[in-house]
């Protein structure tokens, strides 16, 4: 029994550590590409990006005129824009020790959901850029490094802190810096180009296939779907109902019909065989006499035996 103990105890304990260096070396996977894209690997091997593949931590995106979509493993999902260069610094997902997502967008733009992770422990998302750095509190953002750095907040907050200051941006805001110890802008709309990366993001993040707003979607559809199928299932119980229920009320007639036309024949069978007797008994009588047999046969009533009784008078003569 000790034994057996033992043997699962040293299994689970494999399972976790299977499964923490799974996470520890994996991030994500290319859900979405469109267009051309390399990555880079700590080993400085280069791979050409292919939706499917693996990224894992250290591993350096570049983008050509491509756009890619990486689904994490917390469920958080970052768009790359052309002409990028991102490094995935550091990637422990939630429900792990130390869970934290950390990159460094070197230059071009990214757009980042935070999934569980920004959820749990929001402190841990970093992105290190050359003039400031980006934390979040469970947010939908654009980042775009280049000769100034803008952040532009879709839904939830964002810090962006850099040699000076730290600055708070909500949703619907964006904030522009020159230099790390440089002047910032604080914009309460998003800008024309940043609304353009939204739309152009977005588009990238809709034509994923297998999509998390597809699977919400087809949710909804279900949902809504589940009164009307309801409804048509009560509709066709009572239905069927109304049927069987007609079935019943015909067969019932049909029975009633069969006994009242029995009943009819019954007694037309028993009017004929009464007026065949009457007639056999006028027969009966005419067998004195031809002239009784004829008036015999003329009627089969009654009548016919009073002429019966004349072939009686007939006969005494």
């Amino acid at each position: 029994m000790q034994s057996l103990t033992k043997i699962r105890t040293f299994t689970t304990a494999l399972i976790c550590f299977c499964s923490l260096g799974v996470y520890a070396d994996t991030a994500g996977t290319i859900e979405r590409l469109k267009g051309d894209a390399t990555i880079f690997s700590e080993n400085n091997a280069f791979a050409t990006a292919r939706e499917g593949a693996i990224i894992q931590v250290g591993d350096v995106i570049e983008t050509a005129v491509g756009e890619m979509l990486i689904r994490y493993h917390d469920k958080a999902k970052m768009t790359i824009g052309p002409q990028t260069r991102l490094r995935i610094e550091q990637y422990s997902p939630a429900g792990t020790i130390n869970a934290a997502m950390v990159f460094r967008l070197f230059s071009g733009y990214l757009r980042s959901v935070t999934g569980l992770l920004g959820k749990t422990n929001p402190g841990g998302f970093r992105i290190y850029t050359p003039m400031a750095t980006v934390g979040i509190r469970g947010t939908d953002f654009i980042a775009q490094a280049g000769d100034s750095f803008t952040v532009a907040v879709i839904s939830g907050t964002v810090e962006v802190t850099n040699d000076v200051r730290t600055t708070v941006v909500r949703a619907g805001n964006e904030v522009s810096f020159t230099g790390r110890s440089g002047q910032h802008q604080m914009s309460a709309n998003l800008s024309s180009p940043m609304k353009a990366l939204v739309e152009s993001t977005q588009k990238v993040e809709d034509s994923a296939p297998n999509s998390e707003k597809e699977k919400e979607e087809e949710k909804e559809k279900e949902i809504e779907a589940t009164p009307a199928i309801k409804g048509a299932a009560v509709k066709a119980a009572a239905a069927a109902g109304d049927s069987a229920t007609g079935a019943a009320n015909s067969n019932s007639s049909v029975k009633s019909n069969g006994s009242a036309n029995s009943s009819s024949t019954d007694s037309s069978g028993s009017s004929g065989s009464s007026g065949s007797s009457g007639s056999s008994g006028s027969s009966g009588s005419s067998g004195s006499s031809g002239s009784s047999g004829s008036s015999g046969s003329s009627g089969s009533s009654g009548s016919s035996g009073s002429s019966g009784s004349s072939g009686s008078s007939g006969k005494s003569k």
